[in-house]
């Protein structure tokens, strides 16, 4: 068992960094992409015709007969 500290450890090490590196991917995506853009992006999500929200009017499977857009 005189692996078990050194394997938690480890892998307390790798969580950390991991949580270094999303940190600054969202760091610089947030330096980088101007609010314009993000404003941009949020209204054209929004803007598609999917049509019901729970799956109803397209058979209720959720596929649509023309594909995505």
């Amino acid at each position: 068992m005189a692996d078990g500290p050194r394997t938690a450890t480890r892998l307390g090490l790798y969580a950390g960094a991991l949580a270094l590196v999303f940190a600054g991917a969202y760091g610089a995506g947030a330096a980088l992409v101007p609010d314009p853009v993000v404003d941009r992006w949020v209204e054209r999500a929004g803007a598609g015709d999917h049509g019901a929200e729970d799956g109803v009017e397209d058979g209720g499977d959720g596929a649509h007969e023309g594909g995505h857009r």
